[in-house]
């Protein structure tokens, strides 16, 4: 099933994606920062954005994630 309702952002450094967010119904449902890039802030920088111009305010977690 889709959805219409998922919105996608990205963070782009000379033209490399070097992030991204999807958001559905003010739920985080992936995050994902490049592996040269983490570290700097990026992740979260995208979650404060999330939750102020999305009004995020819940999250899926991967398990596999440490």
């Amino acid at each position: 099933m889709t959805s219409k309702n998922v919105e996608h952002l990205m963070v782009v450094d000379n033209d490399e994606a070097v992030g991204f967010m999807e958001i559905e119904n003010h739920k985080l449902e992936m995050l994902f920062i490049a592996s040269n890039q983490r570290g700097k802030g990026l992740g979260k920088a995208l979650l404060q954005y999330g939750m102020k111009n999305y009004d995020v305010c819940e999250l899926t977690v991967n398990e596999q994630n440490p």
